[in-house]
Formats: structure tokens, sequence, C-alpha cells
């Protein structure tokens, strides 16, 4: 449609997520900063799930510092606690990945400030827990992961193992 001369105003947006689930990376990547510049362009923002998209996508192409701006701008200024969470997220795997372990940390803490019923949130405590050479704060955080969602398989198995 675009090299017809169509553009609707998520050409852009759907253009991005087609590309991003052939995994063409960079062609996702391009596509969802078009999105979001029309967006801007357009006023009113940037909307959250566009930001939180494209973080995903810069994520998934190796450009954490600027999924962690996108990150940052989304849980700036989410409506959605939902969304916001999803962000806290995945600005915790960014931290993790640079051996930030207090900003990680932060992260998960401020999830759990405003939805104490995440079992997600307490699982990723006790990883990070764990890391640090702290196994009883782990397990009690993968046993309050349970308790909360008795489905979680990841806590259930990380409860299973010797420490």
């Amino acid at each position: 449609s675009l090299a017809a001369g169509y553009s609707a105003s998520d050409s852009r947006e759907y253009l991005a997520l087609a590309y991003a689930g052939l995994g063409e990376k960079e062609k996702a990547v391009a596509n969802f900063e078009a999105a979001l510049a029309a967006a801007a362009k357009a006023g009113g923002g940037r909307p959250e799930l566009l930001l939180l998209a494209a973080a995903r996508a810069q994520l998934d192409a190796g450009a954490g510092e600027r999924a962690e701006s996108l990150l940052l701008e989304a849980v700036a200024g989410a409506r959605d606690e939902l969304v916001r969470e999803k962000c806290r997220f995945l600005l915790g795997e960014i931290y993790r990945s640079r051996g930030e372990g207090a900003r990680e940390e932060e992260q998960y803490v401020l999830v759990l400030e405003k939805d104490p019923e995440s079992a997600e949130a307490h699982y990723r405590l006790g990883l990070l827990y764990q890391e640090r050479g702290d196994p009883i704060r782990a397990r009690s955080e993968w046993r309050k992961a349970v308790a909360l969602d008795p489905m979680h398989s990841l806590a259930r198995q990380k409860l299973s193992e010797r420490l």
C-alpha cells in the first residue's frame, strides 16, 4: 500500500509488526521508528503500546540503550498498569543483561508496589537473590510466586532444585 501511495496512520506500525513476525529485525525497527515519528508528528503523544512494541523490537535487534529509553518513556506516560508492568519487566531484563542488579531489583519492587500479587515479579526477584548468593531469600520469593500462582512452572521448578 505504501508503494501505491496509500498510507494510513497505522501503516508503519502494521508493517513493523509484520517484519517482527518474520524475524526481519532491522526492517521492524525502521518501521517502528517511522510509526513513532508519525505518532509524535500527529500530536497527542506516542501511544504506550507502540512504545512497548518498539522497545521489544529494539531489544531483539540488540539496541538495549534505545529500548531502555523507549521503555522509560512508556512507563512515564502509561495509563495502563499492565503496560507499565510489562515495561518494568523488560527494563529488568535490560538491567540484568548489564549486570545492574540494583536497578533490576528496583523494577520488580515497583511492580509489586502496584500489584502485590504479581507472581512473575516474585519469581524474578528470586532469580536475582539466587545470583547474589542468597538462597533463603530466593526460595522465599519463589514460594510467594507459587502461592500466588500455583501453575507458575518456573517458580515450581526452582523450588524443586537443590540450591
